[in-house]
């Protein structure tokens, strides 16, 4: 067994000697994230969540993955991997609130702010020629910015929206994952994340992951807090829910978290149900729980809580033929 040999601490040990290097970044992380898989099917029971817990506990390996991503500010792929691994972490209350209190929050935040800035940058220079577009030399020639080394690292405007994706992707589940804590809900909204991750789905609408990510952020964001409801509906995550049922019918995880989303919005507070029936929710939510089987239940618990007439199926109601409960 790899963990009883000291796999772990071999793993965490070269994240922190060694996170000036990319490369081993990213496989230490992909290897860590290997070890909280439940994939082994000769056992009755994983060992995933212990495997989670040694890794932050023994091994401060929340700590590390944070501090690796300060070292690469740039490099969209690195980071990108260490926030898919710090997914896999946030299995506890209190990993949750240590990842804020490390800076992690912050350092989340802050990416998905500059990526929608620099999204915006290389926008403005699409319809400059080749020769026209800022070089090494003339951004050497000023202060260089955050976005600017984002844009050299990632070759500039021809590959940039596929590494945006990726990360903004990532970034979107990290925020989910922590968003477990209830305190840690709060300070992501009281951190702007709601308006950024609106934006971010507006901006990458034709991602379906990065639109699937984007709902479940929210659905998460909005459970049991009215308050963040409130504050995503005046962000019009309700309407970028509804737009990415729209952009992706034939999505099945976009159908369904679109449908949480829109469900926790008006669980708490019926007067979001007319407005966003207003939007045109009926008829996409009716439109999912006809065209996918998987989707039927959320999508009935979701026009149920919004008010419209659904008809409920009773399963099973204790007898048939000879059989009775």
């Amino acid at each position: 067994d790899l963990v009883k040999a000291g796999v772990l601490s071999l793993l965490t040990g070269s994240l922190r000697s060694h996170a000036a290097l990319p490369e081993l970044v990213k496989e230490v992380c992909a290897a860590l994230r290997v070890l909280t898989f439940d994939d082994d099917v000769r056992v009755a029971f994983g060992h995933a969540h212990e495997h989670a817990k040694m890794i932050v506990l023994e091994h401060q390996g929340l700590h590390a993955i944070v501090q690796a991503a300060k070292v690469h500010p740039g490099d969209p792929a690195v980071l990108s991997e260490l926030c898919a691994t710090l997914s896999r972490l946030a299995v506890r209350n209190e990993f949750c609130q240590d990842i804020v209190e490390l800076g992690g929050l912050k350092l989340m935040i802050s990416l998905l702010a500059d990526s929608m800035d620099c999204q915006v940058s290389s926008a403005s220079s699409a319809s400059l020629k080749a020769s026209e577009r800022p070089g090494a030399c003339d951004i050497a020639a000023r202060a260089p910015t955050r976005i600017d080394v984002m844009l050299l690292c990632w070759g500039y405007w021809e590959t940039h929206d596929l590494f945006f994706q990726e990360l903004v992707k990532q970034l979107l589940t990290a925020l989910k994952a922590i968003a477990g804590n209830d305190d840690v809900k709060d300070a992501i909204v009281n951190a702007g994340g709601v308006e950024l991750i609106v934006m971010a789905m507006n901006r990458h609408m034709t991602s379906a992951q990065v639109c699937e990510q984007g709902c479940a952020a929210m659905c998460v964001l909005a459970l049991r807090k009215p308050n963040n409801c409130a504050r995503i509906m005046e962000s019009s995550g309700a309407l970028a829910a509804l737009q990415a049922m729209k952009t992706h019918p034939g999505e099945v995880s976009v159908q369904k978290q679109s449908c949480m989303l829109l469900r926790n919005l008006v669980s708490r507070s019926q007067s979001f149900s007319a407005p966003i029936l207003e939007l045109g929710a009926e008829a996409l939510i009716s439109q999912a729980m006809e065209a996918h089987r998987d989707c039927a239940d959320v999508a009935r618990a979701a026009l149920r809580d919004l008010g419209c007439q659904v008809q409920l199926r009773e399963l099973w109601t204790g007898t048939k033929g000879s059989l009775s409960h």
